[in-house]
């Protein structure tokens, strides 16, 4: 370009930082393994798109539909897991196109009224809104809305008086994973019985409802659950049980069952026995589901755990 047409130039970077995109050096694949390469700077196909989706947000007639129709099978598949900010940008595009919050642009001079002056509508639908200063009419703040914006739910947060899980109320992530928690606690806070635990405890029950080393898995991972649940109701350093039960010989546990074989706790004891001492046990943990608390499960057992432990 001409000298005389500099101030016309534009300048593609500096449009880059504004939105907080980078530039990356890359080269063509070298034909020769221990040969040099060319390098040259380029925007990756994400962020091109991330460039073009905010532009469309602000109202410049841009079509970024046919740009994330080719780039969006390629991470919509199951096996992705982890999304940068870019790839999440077009990964919701097509649900949240023209309904997504305003963009709001500022001067560096103080905004002293909170009314917009001047508010018109362009062809796309786009709503501007100026904050002009009163005195000279100089443009302090742009407000840009998109055509389908609907003022969402406010988010708040709430703790679910069921399973304790704290979420944000008005956040559909959030409740997702308040949902998939809810019925995962739900399994030991409000427990149903279990089959397998129905059948231990015909044989024997007190052989039934004790955890070792040499238990099934499934007892472990009941424990486990309920040593979590100890973990955040009295918020300790760590879960004093593991999921196997495999890696600890001196541990034994119990699981309290009721009256129609649901598992309404558990306890665990841990032999300290040193060398040359008579053998003693410490009891590490205790914890009941809050409804069957001072039921007098613990009492049942009192004596059998201490002439055991």
């Amino acid at each position: 370009m001409d000298s005389p047409f500099d101030d016309y130039r534009f300048h593609f970077d500096e449009l880059l930082k504004i939105f907080e995109i980078s530039l990356e050096y890359v080269s063509y694949r070298p034909k020769v393994i221990a040969s040099g390469v060319s390098s040259f700077e380029a925007i990756r196909p994400e962020n091109f798109v991330l460039l073009l989706n905010m532009l469309e947000r602000m109202g410049l007639q841009i079509n970024t539909q046919r740009f994330v129709e080719i780039l969006l099978p390629t991470f919509v598949a199951r096996s992705k897991t982890i999304f940068s900010s870019a790839e999440l940008e077009f990964f919701w595009y097509t649900k949240y196109r023209y309904k997504t919050d305003d963009i709001i642009l500022f001067s560096d001079k103080p905004l002293l009224s909170t009314e917009p002056i001047d508010a018109f509508k362009i062809s796309n639908g786009f709503i501007l809104s100026l904050y002009k200063n009163d005195e000279n009419q100089e443009t302090l703040m742009l407000r840009i809305r998109a055509p389908k914006y609907r003022k969402r739910p406010q988010i708040r947060r709430v703790v679910c008086d069921d399973c304790g899980f704290e979420c944000q109320k008005g956040d559909p992530e959030s409740s997702f994973l308040h949902r998939k928690e809810h019925k995962r606690r739900l399994s030991w806070l409000k427990p149903d019985p279990l089959p397998i635990m129905l059948l231990e405890l015909q044989k024997d029950r007190i052989e039934a409802e004790h955890v070792s080393f040499i238990s099934s898995c499934w007892k472990h991972k009941e424990m486990y659950n309920r040593a979590l649940a100890f973990k955040r109701e009295f918020h300790n350093n760590f879960v004093q049980w593991s999921h196997n039960g495999k890696e600890d010989i001196d541990a034994h546990g119990f699981l309290f069952t009721g009256d129609k074989g649901e598992i309404v706790g558990a306890c665990a004891f841990r032999n300290r026995t040193k060398d040359g001492q008579h053998q003693r046990w410490g009891l590490l943990w205790i914890w009941f589901c809050p409804n069957e608390r001072r039921n007098g499960h613990l009492a049942k057992r009192w004596r059998m755990l201490r002439l055991r432990f």
